[in-house]
């Protein structure tokens, strides 16, 4: 996840339901040694990258966005994003490139697998951009709202009214039209560190999938997964707590931390990361 250098704190919600809460001064270096630069699996390529990405202004023709994709080894869904305006598309493209770029170790982790960038008319109306993997995480996605993004204006507008309520986490003004995006990459980073949790709990792993597979319905499939998806980010996430608790445990955090990060330690992930992308 992310941290910022400045005083403040942040939230991560437990397993057990309880709520975790950790100094944003220490986040970031603290959860990057523990995370990126003691583990094998994620080795991030960080010289010389700045630590907030500029959208140049310079907007990006459709097949070059197409172009970029593909070159990432992604497949670019050309009928669904040609309802997508261009200017949120060629800046979410630019994003997704370089974060890409910043996370080489993410590359390697498609290589292996089908993703794909489409976009689609989500059953709930509030969604705004998804990431899914499926049980295995073979098959990977991030789909973007087709009502959401087809004009930039209303779009960019909707967004900063998220932020400015604290629904989201706090981004920079020319970032808001890729906070969503960088959301769902942290989704993506996340899954790298699920898919290594399943490695070393197969058998665990393999009974979760049988239950998930026979379950009565989609939605209890779903459930099955997702509750054994957050018992690694809830590992996570309470590592982190207790770093947190080391460096000072008279902390108080619910006060800096988005209202949609306290839904649980998996969305906890996504929206620090975001805002240390973004933020």
């Amino acid at each position: 996840p992310y941290f910022t250098d400045d005083e403040g704190t942040r939230i991560a919600r437990g397993e057990d339901g309880k709520q975790y809460y950790v100094p944003s001064d220490i986040k970031y270096e603290e959860w990057k040694e523990k995370y990126v630069d003691n583990n094998e699996t994620i080795k991030l390529n960080l010289k010389n990258y700045p630590k907030n990405v500029t959208i140049n202004n310079k907007d990006l023709s459709f097949e070059e966005c197409k172009n970029i994709i593909e070159n990432n080894k992604i497949t670019f869904v050309d009928d669904d994003l040609k309802v997508i305006d261009n200017k949120l598309l060629s800046d979410n493209v630019k994003q997704f490139n370089n974060l890409l770029n910043k996370y080489p170790v993410m590359k390697q982790y498609i290589e292996d697998r089908k993703m794909h960038l489409g976009a689609e008319n989500f059953k709930n109306k509030g969604e705004v951009a998804v990431f899914s993997s499926g049980i295995d995480n073979k098959k990977l996605s991030i789909h973007f709202s087709k009502q959401k993004y087809k004009n930039y204006s209303s779009f960019v507008e909707n967004e900063s009214k998220d932020i400015n309520s604290f629904y989201s986490m706090q981004c920079i003004e020319n970032m808001t039209s890729v906070y969503s995006l960088t959301h769902e990459f942290g989704h993506f980073i996340e899954n790298k560190f699920i898919d290594d949790y399943n490695k070393e709990h197969f058998a665990e792993f393999l009974n979760m999938k049988t239950r998930a597979l026979n379950a009565n319905s989609i939605n209890q499939s779903n459930q099955i997964l997702i509750k054994w998806q957050m018992k690694c980010t809830d590992v996570i996430a309470k590592d982190i707590f207790e770093i947190a608790k080391k460096k000072n445990p008279n902390f108080n955090l619910l006060e800096n931390l988005s209202e949609y990060g306290r839904k649980n330690s998996m969305e906890f992930f996504a929206e620090c990361f975001a805002n240390m992308e973004c933020g």
